[in-house]
């Protein structure tokens, strides 16, 4: 880019003006700091957004500013240029200029370190815009971001070491005071010392009182209980099995949360209050790579209570769990409405994440081929209902904050239909705090949205940062934020459609990011993941979306719910065929560790290879 002597001359004479006058920018102490961001996008375009507009049609404008200009093709007088078709676009893009900010916005920002300094004969800097996100996001990170991960981890370490003193719960806020007397350089280090010690204090309290049991202690006795039954119970082949939270054992009132089993036959449904005849007893130990007296642990659960077939139901719970229940049953009876066998078994798989009735042979398939997720609960489905009810809201002509408001219900309605699990609390926190970000009139971060899901949950159990649930949800997500839109970007210069390569994208990074885990955990790992959800994920939301309304409807319009249960009926056959067919590839699963190390070098050589492909060779 070159500039004409008069245009040149002009500019400088300008800026130096600007620099002599010592008074400040007329508004620029009442702008917002994070409202700087958006006004220096419009202030500052960078080379990409003149260059997508470049690209968008042959003879789009690329506005100059006040400078003459010497683009290709066009004469150096020339303050405009279009581009024809001949023309490539990149090279009008370099040319064209980032715009001058207006004065205000410019001190604003250089007070606020966001700008470097401008020589007032040279102009402004090309990338300013771009040094200034990149500021803004360092200076995010090292604010909100750091504390909040600083958090995760005191809280975490609770899990190797507990911290219960009192001393240290009193010593984290005056290192917080503290942080306002020194440096900026030291109090973001010494916030971090805080916050790790208080997250470290609080998940050893938290730990002790999840390994806190009074029924421990009359493991082996025999007497009448007054039961309350919290979770689905899952029906086999010698028992049934449910979680259940004991409100009374003989004389002695209690609330404790246990496994209850019961002889097969008669199955309970969720939040009845049974009494009941049994004894308590300690779970399993390790047998067969599971040891599930720890699991149980983990999740605040430490004897078995095993009842005899004299129970009787004599209540409901109420409350808050009461609403759940009847969400739950509400869902689980309308939205496959008029089905049976297969076909509803994963509906309410899909949409409940309860896969009680589907057999162990389709299990496999659906581990084999990487689908199982779609079985269970997980952020895309908390995530599709919120969006849903946002715009069916909009369609129906509410504003934003209706439409808003409408996700968030339609959010909570779904957590307390489904029940409080990893994956559901963690999407249900980031979709919540997007929402209210909105309704605050405050930027949306999702990486802070992230990581407090991740501080809320490890706060209420610091275990579940060894759940394989808790592992697969954030470092899915994770992947998503970073790896999908690399592998995206990748593929844009293939003849592959926008929709397939954000699908091949997902799917490639979760894939990436999971393998560790499902094979640390299950010792297996997926290699027919990528095609296997690329394929049956968008059927899977549809189903979703469809299941819901299926149930909206059922109680007003039983046949339009039947008409639509059949339309999803089909659906959910495809998607049993297309994992039975996926999983039954041969290979599609390794078991072995010498297959892993092969499929990991593999990883590797091909990653290596890649980056050897883009490195440019010196002539």
């Amino acid at each position: 880019m070159e500039l004409t002597a008069a245009g040149s001359r002009s500019w400088a004479r300008q800026l130096e003006a600007h620099a002599r006058s010592g008074e400040p920018g007329r508004y620029a102490a009442n702008d917002r700091l994070d409202d700087l961001r958006e006004r220096l996008v419009e202030l500052h375009p960078t080379g990409h957004g003149v260059h997508g507009r470049a690209q968008a049609r042959p003879n789009a404008a690329i506005r100059a500013g006040r400078l003459s200009l010497r683009l290709p093709g066009g004469p150096p007088d020339q303050p405009r240029a279009r581009r024809s078709p001949e023309r490539p676009a990149q090279p009008l893009a370099r040319a064209a200029p980032t715009c001058r900010g207006r004065r205000p916005y410019r001190e604003r920002a250089a007070r606020c370190d966001l700008l470097p300094s401008c020589d007032a004969r040279r102009g402004p800097t090309p990338d300013l815009a771009d040094q200034a996100h990149r500021r803004v996001s360092r200076a995010s990170i090292h604010t909100s971001h750091v504390a909040a991960a600083a958090l995760c981890v005191g809280l975490a370490v609770a899990n190797v070491a507990r911290l219960a003193s009192p001393a240290v719960a009193l010593s984290a806020p005056v290192l917080v005071l503290v942080t306002a007397w020194l440096p900026r350089t030291s109090r973001l280090a010494l916030l971090v010392v805080a916050l790790l010690l208080a997250g470290w204090w609080w998940g050893s309290v938290r730990v002790a009182a999840l390994d806190e049991s009074v029924l421990v202690s009359r493991v082996g006795r025999a007497d009448h209980a007054l039961v309350e039954i919290t979770a689905q119970p899952r029906e086999g082949s010698f028992q049934v099995r449910a979680r259940a939270r004991v409100l009374r054992f003989g004389s002695l009132p209690v609330r404790e949360n246990v496994l209850l089993e019961l002889p097969p036959g008669r199955v309970p449904p969720q939040g009845a209050r049974l009494e009941l005849f049994g004894i308590l007893k300690l779970p399993k130990g390790p047998e067969h790579g599971f040891d599930e007296r720890a699991w149980l642990r983990h999740n605040g659960i430490h004897v078995v209570l095993s009842a005899d077939d004299r129970w009787q139901m004599v209540g409901r719970r109420g409350g808050l769990g009461g609403v759940s229940d009847r969400l739950h049953d509400w869902l689980a009876r309308d939205s496959a409405y008029g089905l049976s066998g297969e076909r509803r078994a994963v509906l309410q798989a899909i949409v409940l994440g309860e896969t009680q009735g589907l057999d162990d042979g389709l299990l496999g398939r659906f581990q084999a081929s990487g689908l199982y997720h779609v079985l269970a609960v997980d952020g895309l489905k908390v995530t599709a209902v919120a969006g849903g009810a946002g715009a069916l809201a909009f369609l129906l002509g509410a504003g934003r904050l209706a439409a808003e408001l409408a996700a968030l219900t339609a959010l909570s309605g779904y957590v307390l239909a489904v029940g409080a699990r990893p994956s559901v609390i963690r999407a249900a926190i980031a979709s919540g705090l997007i929402s209210l970000a909105w309704l605050a009139a405050r930027p949306r971060d999702r990486w802070q949205a992230l990581l407090a899901a991740a501080v809320a949950l490890l706060a209420w159990n610091p275990y579940f940062v060894t759940d394989a649930g808790f592992q697969l949800s954030f470092g899915a997500v994770a992947s998503i934020f970073t790896i999908a839109p690399r592998v995206s970007r990748y593929l844009e210069g293939y003849p592959v459609p926008h929709v397939l390569g954000e699908l091949i994208g997902v799917s490639t990074a979760c894939g990436l990011a999971t393998a560790p885990v499902t094979w640390l955990q299950f010792h297996q790992i997926s290699l027919v993941t990528v095609p296997a959800n690329v394929v049956a994920v968008p059927i899977v939301a549809e189903m979703l979306g469809l299941a819901l309304l299926t149930a909206v409807v059922a109680p007003v319009a039983p046949p339009l719910a039947s008409v639509l249960a059949q339309a999803n009926g089909w659906a959910a056959a495809f998607v049993a065929a297309w994992a039975r067919l996926t999983g039954g590839v041969p290979f599609a699963q390794v078991t072995s560790g010498r297959s892993a190390a092969i499929v990991a070098d593999c990883c590797l050589l091909a990653v290596a290879a890649w980056l050897l492909l883009r490195t440019p060779r010196a002539s």
